[in-house]
């Protein structure tokens, strides 16, 4: 039915249980869909084969330009896979990846995608546990990347070096809105 779609839009799909062989069709929809801009898979507990099939299809599609992933318990090992597709991808702008789990690991994968990425502007990180070092390397990066504007990251066992770190992108970067 979504192959064929070519009107809707916005697709929540809440608590539904998508498991794997959900979330790869949903996938291999995304990979041809054209209409198709938000995405949520808020509270999926989705697991590798999803993210895997996810990651592969955000490589291809050209229209998703939201999508959340909030509550899925991703990790840093699953945040990795799915944030490598935003060196490549060219549609998506806000990413949610809130109360999945991540770390420091994640967060030095998402800095090493942001190096490269130019379409993204907003990215929600809160209630995570990033932690100092994760921080220190999305600082690091926000120094040079001009496109996100919005960095979303209460809530993630920070301490005054983190403080320091995101206080020094600001002397550099005076676009960005940290909440």
């Amino acid at each position: 039915m979504l192959k064929a779609n070519t009107t809707l839009t916005k697709l929540s799909l809440y608590n539904s249980n998508l498991g794997a062989a959900g979330a790869a069709a949903l996938a291999n929809v995304l990979v041809t869909n054209t209409t198709l801009t938000k995405l949520s898979l808020y509270d999926n507990d989705l697991n590798a084969v999803a993210i895997n099939a996810l990651a592969n299809a955000l490589t291809a599609n050209t229209t998703l330009t939201k999508l959340s992933l909030y509550n899925n318990n991703l990790g840093a090992l699953l945040a990795a896979v799915l944030v490598t597709t935003l060196k490549t991808n060219t549609a998506l702008m806000e990413l949610c990846l809130c109360y999945n789990n991540l770390d420091g690991v994640a967060a030095a994968a998402l800095a090493d995608a942001l190096e490269l990425n130019t379409t993204l502007t907003v990215l929600y990180l809160s209630h995570n546990n990033l932690g100092a070092a994760g921080v220190a390397a999305l600082a690091e990066v926000l120094k040079t990347n001009t496109t996100l504007v919005v960095l979303h990251f209460p809530y993630n066992n920070l301490d005054a070096m983190a403080a320091d770190a995101i206080t020094k992108v600001f002397d550099i970067n005076n676009w960005i809105f940290l909440i």
